[in-house]
């Protein structure tokens, strides 16, 4: 990549580089963060079968979130 740099800057690309780990321009870390603070309130399950249960529907929730369109919010407001 660094070869190939000025060629891409001639076209106008600029590459950026990121640290190591930067759960801030990370999407998925907001997804997450989301789920874990307010979709799942309970901290401990006796059993990993209801915890499972748990994140799964908390995702779901979650998916239909993400993909709704502006139609559908409005819908649910």
């Amino acid at each position: 990549m660094k070869a190939a740099r000025p060629q891409l800057e001639a076209h106008g690309l600029t590459l950026y580089y990121l640290p190591p780990y930067s759960p801030e321009l990370n999407w998925i870390e907001r997804v997450w963060r989301s789920v874990k603070y307010e979709d799942i309130p309970i901290r401990a399950y006796p059993w990993i079968q209801e915890l499972q249960a748990t994140v799964d529907q908390a995702l779901a929730h979650r998916d239909t979130q993400l993909r709704a369109t502006p139609a559908d919010l409005r819908k649910n407001a």
